[in-house]
C-alpha cells in the first residue's frame, strides 16, 4: 500500500504543476513570450548548477544530475550521463 501512496503523491503533486500552468494561461490570459521562456531556461540552469554543487558537497543526487537512478526508469531511454540531463 505504501508504494501506491507514494505513486499517487508523486503524480498528483507533479500533475498540479502542469494544472497550475494551464490554469494561469487560460484563466488570466498569461501567455508565454519568448523572453519569459528564455528567463525560465536561464533560471532552471542556475538552479541545476546550484543543486549540482550541493550534490557534490553532500554526496547526494537530487534531480538525478550526478547519475541515473539504480532502478529502471523512463530516464533509461534518454541516453547515458550527461546526455540525459539535456532533455
Amino acid at each position: 500500500m505504501k508504494f501506491f501512496t507514494y505513486d499517487f503523491q508523486f503524480f498528483f503533486s507533479h500533475g498540479l504543476i502542469i494544472a497550475t500552468a494551464l490554469y494561469a494561461t487560460l484563466s488570466y490570459a498569461c501567455r508565454p513570450t519568448g523572453k519569459s521562456v528564455l528567463r525560465v531556461a536561464i533560471c532552471t540552469n542556475i538552479y541545476v548548477l546550484a543543486v549540482g554543487v550541493f550534490n557534490q558537497i553532500t554526496g547526494s543526487n537530487y534531480l538525478f544530475i550526478c547519475h541515473k537512478p539504480d532502478t529502471a526508469s523512463i530516464m533509461d531511454v534518454l541516453g547515458p550521463w550527461p546526455i540525459y540531463i539535456i532533455p
